[in-house]
């Protein structure tokens, strides 16, 4: 599979009044193939996957102590890797194709409107 975009939401999100509607707008807009969540907003990640159609199983939880939950977490997507000996060919950016690929996207706070894609 190729990971085109992961989301990592933390807590409640950069903005402390982060909600389902305003991380629906965030995945719209970045089209991300896997969201990493911690626990504690795991039910507004998957309230938001879900109206964009992103699978559950796309999410990822951070490790945190005493969590008993069906989502994998990092541990669980480290001990996979280190089972299965698959080897991963780093992708080699072609001559001026680093101008338009992104490695990482922030939005803003969004307190002047949406959110923008910095």
């Amino acid at each position: 599979m190729t990971i085109e975009l992961i989301i990592i939401f933390h807590g409640r999100g950069a903005n402390p009044d982060f909600t389902i509607n305003e991380l629906v707008y965030q995945l719209q807009e970045t089209k991300p193939s896997i969201i990493v969540v911690h626990p504690d907003s795991l039910s507004i990640a998957l309230a938001a996957a879900r109206e964009v159609g992103l699978p559950s199983e796309r999410i990822i939880l951070f490790d945190v102590k005493d969590i008993h939950n069906h989502h994998a977490t990092i541990a669980t997507l480290v001990e996979f890797g280190a089972r299965n000996k698959t080897t991963y060919t780093e992708r080699i950016l072609k001559p001026g194709e680093g101008k338009t690929k992104l490695a990482f996207l922030s939005f803003s706070s969004g307190t002047t409107g949406q959110p923008k894609v910095c």
